[in-house]
C-alpha cells in the first residue's frame, strides 16, 4: 500500500475519538487514531482503523501515543462493573464493537442469570420469548415450526415451497433419465445396424478382392489358343443333277436289266442248254 496522502489524512479526522486508541501525530498537526498493527522498522506504520487498514510513511510522522490494549481495556472496565444485568448488558455491547464475540455472549448470559427477563440480553442471545417462555434460537425456531434443512432454517412456507421445489427437480431428473435412457437404446439400435453394415461390407469386399486376384491370375499365365475345325457341310438329298448323270444312270438301269436276265453278269454269254 502507499503511504497516506493529505487528502486521506482529512478523511480520518472525523473518527471518533477513542482515549484507548494508538495516536498517530503526523508534522502537519493532524493526528491519527487507531490500532497500530505493525511497527516494522524501516517499513510504513500500518494502522488499523475503524472501517479498513491505512500505512502512514514514517517521515511524516512527528510521535506515536500507544493506548491501552482491548483486553486491557476490558480487564479494566470489568474491575469497576457493578454486577447488575444492565451492566453486563452494556459490557456486552461494547464487547461486541471490539469485535470480541465470545466475551460478548459471557457478559449477556451475566446479564440474563441476574434477571431472567431481561429483553435486551435475550435479544442479543439470539432468544425468543414463545407464550411467555425464553427460549433460544433454535428451539423458539422449533416451537414456531420452522425446521433446519442443511444448515438453514426453513419457515413452514419455505419448507412447503422447498419440497414442492425437489419434487420438481426430481421429476426433472427422472424425465432426464427416461430421455438418456431412450437415446442410449437407439444409439445401441444405430450402432448395431452399422455393424451389420460392417459385416456386409466387408463380405462383399472379400468377394470382389476375390475376383481382382483371378483376373491378375489370369493375366499373368500365357493365353490358350483353341483351334476348332470349319463346320461340316450338310449333306443334300437328292444330289444335284450334273452333266452325264442322266446317261450313266441310263447305262446302269441297263446293267441292272441284263443282270436280272443274264446272272453271270454283264456281256457274259448264257450258259448252253444240254
Amino acid at each position: 500500500m502507499r503511504a497516506i496522502s493529505a487528502a486521506a489524512l482529512l478523511a480520518f479526522l472525523f473518527i471518533p475519538f477513542d482515549a484507548s486508541a494508538d495516536i498517530v501525530r503526523l508534522q502537519n498537526g493532524e493526528a491519527i487514531e487507531g490500532k497500530i498493527v505493525s511497527d516494522e522498522q524501516g517499513k510504513p506504520l500500518k494502522i488499523e482503523l475503524e472501517h479498513g487498514t491505512m500505512e502512514c510513511a514514517r517521515d511524516k510522522i512527528v510521535s506515536i501515543e500507544r493506548g491501552p490494549t482491548v483486553r486491557e481495556q476490558l480487564e479494566a472496565r470489568r474491575k469497576d462493573l457493578p454486577n447488575t444485568a444492565d451492566a453486563h448488558a452494556s459490557l456486552g455491547k461494547w464487547c461486541e464493537g471490539k469485535r470480541l464475540p465470545a466475551e460478548a455472549k459471557r457478559e449477556y448470559e451475566a446479564a440474563v442469570k441476574i434477571d431472567p427477563d431481561h429483553a435486551a440480553a435475550r435479544a442479543a442471545l439470539g432468544h425468543e420469548k414463545i407464550h411467555g417462555v425464553w427460549l433460544d434460537a433454535d428451539a423458539a425456531k422449533r416451537a414456531m415450526g420452522w425446521v433446519l434443512v442443511d444448515g438453514k432454517w426453513l419457515s413452514p412456507e419455505e419448507r412447503e415451497k422447498e419440497i414442492v421445489r425437489a419434487k420438481e427437480e426430481a421429476g426433472a431428473a427422472r424425465a432426464d433419465a427416461e430421455a438418456a435412457r431412450a437415446e442410449t437404446l437407439d444409439l445401441k439400435a444405430r450402432l448395431e445396424g452399422a455393424q451389420g453394415e460392417i459385416v456386409r461390407l466387408a463380405t462383399v469386399l472379400a468377394e470382389l478382392q476375390s475376383q481382382i486376384d483371378r483376373l491378375r491370375a489370369a493375366l499373368a499365365s500365357p493365353p490358350i489358343i483353341i483351334v476348332q475345325p470349319p463346320p461340316a457341310r450338310p449333306a443334300v438329298w437328292p444330289p444335284p443333277h450334273r452333266k452325264g448323270d442322266e446317261k450313266k444312270k441310263k447305262g446302269d438301269d441297263r446293267d441292272d436289266t441284263d443282270s436280272k436276265d443274264n446272272p453271270h453278269g454283264h456281256g457274259a454269254p448264257p450258259p448252253a442248254v444240254p
